[in-house]
């Protein structure tokens, strides 16, 4: 999603000369939309109605969950959330585990969360799950002020900005992209290629992955734990899928949104969600 921008750092693509135009895009966002990158929130002081409702959203959603969304406040600071969203049925993310960094900032609720799709670059792989998933973590979405669109109202909260993140999380997700729209429904390869890729990437990355080097990535215990269930509930779907896709391996493959051909392996990740399997079962 290149033809957005956000002003603020504009100035810093410039500099540096960059003349792809998603990247230039990324820089300009990167200020105003990084958790990690927030220096003007690093300085100013919550206020107390920051802190208080930022601890009823945690609470709400952890004891109020929707299905899918898993939310653990961080137990060094409470205006940030680690939130897991898991794939749903149907997609080429099902099953998948997305990690996410939610921040609330000192104006909260009256501004909105600075959200990293963790999934997509902080865990060692860099990955472009998604047209609104960048590769640098950023979420693109206009209640984020990511994108142009509807802004964020106070009285959006935790759960309902989670629940807009796991509605991207679609079938056909290339036309969540401006310029690819027309082609839903239209069996475009264009469409079908990103979606094998898309799939390919959540086993590999957010399901094999992610389980595989929790603790190293230090994703909450509970939110472990919920990996684990769910790995067992959809190990057959996840092999299905390797079955299924695994007459593309070892073929190049043009995708759009990404800078280099992409050459599918589901028979390696099929090995490795065995193996998985075979680990995750020992420990019971």
């Amino acid at each position: 999603m290149a033809s957005f921008r956000k002003t603020g750092s504009i100035s810093l693509a410039r500099e540096l000369a960059i003349d792809d135009p998603v990247l230039r895009s990324h820089i300009s966002l990167g200020v105003a939309s990084c958790p990690f990158n927030s220096k003007d929130w690093d300085i100013a002081p919550n206020s107390a109605t920051a802190l208080k409702r930022a601890e009823r959203d945690v609470a709400m959603g952890m004891s109020s969950p929707t299905e899918g969304i898993f939310v653990s406040g961080d137990d060094a600071n409470i205006m940030f959330v680690h939130a897991m969203i898991v794939g749903s049925f149907d997609t080429p993310y099902e099953g998948g585990f997305f990690q996410f960094m939610v921040r609330f900032g000192p104006n909260y609720p009256f501004d909105p969360p600075r959200v990293c799709c963790m999934s997509s670059y902080r865990y060692g792989h860099v990955v472009r799950f998604n047209p609104n998933f960048y590769e640098d973590g950023t979420v693109c979405l206009s209640i984020l002020g990511t994108w142009e669109g509807p802004s964020w109202a106070a009285t959006n909260t935790l759960s309902s900005l989670l629940l807009s993140i796991q509605s991207m999380l679609s079938a056909e997700a290339l036309c969540n992209e401006p310029g690819y729209e027309r082609l839903r429904g239209c069996n475009a390869s264009s469409v079908t290629n990103f979606d094998i890729y898309a799939r390919h990437e959540t086993l590999r990355v957010a399901v094999v992955e992610t389980l595989r080097h929790a603790e190293g990535f230090r994703i909450p215990a509970q939110l472990v734990e919920v990996m684990r269930n769910l790995f067992f509930e959809y190990y057959d779907a996840y092999i299905e899928s390797c079955d299924q896709y695994a007459m593309y391996d070892n073929k190049t493959m043009q995708v759009s949104l990404l800078s280099k051909n992409f050459v599918p392996n589901f028979k390696e990740i099929k090995k490795n969600l065995t193996a998985l399997h075979s680990e995750l079962q020992a420990k019971l």
